[in-house]
């Protein structure tokens, strides 16, 4: 069953903020500046890589980054170099480092498209058979809590 997230998330939500920075007249005031059109980053989380624990997720998020960065011609966030140490941490910092790359004379919006993927792990049946289902991920939980 559909309840229509993605639709407001891919649709509704950035036309409401289109809406709102074009009622302003050719940019909107934030702190003294004249800020340009908004940018919005799409990122789907469904088939980001949970086998490689978080490290790996995290990296096919960056990824996903980068790639949408590309897509709206922001190269340097684009070009956030991806750290071969796939450890949880060295990705968290090599996302931060994306999101600093974003320009500054903009809103950017990240729409995170099946964010709850953030708190899924993939369960494996035994230690013979292939991985089956998702369960929630309790230290991730209380790693985005803190």
């Amino acid at each position: 069953m559909q309840h229509g997230k993605s639709y407001m998330l891919n649709e509704v939500l950035p036309a409401v903020a289109n809406t709102y920075f074009c009622s302003g007249g050719s940019g909107r005031q934030h702190a003294g500046a004249v800020l340009s059109e908004p940018n919005f980053l799409r990122v789907d989380c469904l088939d980001c890589d949970r086998n490689s624990g978080c490290g790996g997720f995290l990296k096919g998020f960056l990824l996903k980054l980068k790639r949408s960065a590309a897509d709206q011609q922001l190269s340097a966030a684009a070009s956030t170099p991806v750290p071969s140490n796939c450890s949880a941490g060295v990705m968290a910092d090599a996302i931060q480092d994306f999101m600093r790359r974003l320009p500054r004379d903009r809103l950017n919006f990240l729409l995170i498209d099946e964010v709850e993927s953030f708190y899924l792990m993939t369960r494996p049946v035994s230690g013979d058979c292939p991985p089956r289902g998702s369960t929630l991920d309790v230290d991730a939980v209380l790693h985005m809590r803190r």
